[in-house]
């Protein structure tokens, strides 16, 4: 599901007020990584995930595969942290 700009924007107003859940650490995106965060999903639509790494390119490249292997859509991405959203069935 392809987010527009307008709910990309509501959804970044809306994930202010949380706290990372998960954290992805030095050892990657891990399949135990990608269980934690589609257990997130489980309670709540938005989902705030802390990717500990020192070059940006690679926490994109990191953002992006979590969305495409969760599934769920990136919605921004802000130094170390990336919002996740994954509509309720």
């Amino acid at each position: 599901m392809a987010l527009s700009n307008r709910e990309k924007s509501e959804l970044r107003g809306k994930a202010q007020a949380l706290k990372c859940s998960v954290t992805v650490g030095k050892g990657g995106l891990t399949e135990a990584v990608r269980e934690q965060i589609r257990h997130a999903f489980a309670g709540r639509e938005l989902v705030k995930v802390r990717i500990q790494h020192h070059e940006r390119d690679e926490i994109d490249r990191i953002a992006r595969e979590i969305a495409e292997s969760v599934p769920c859509d990136l919605v921004a991405r802000t130094g170390f942290t990336a919002t996740f959203f994954q509509p309720r069935a």
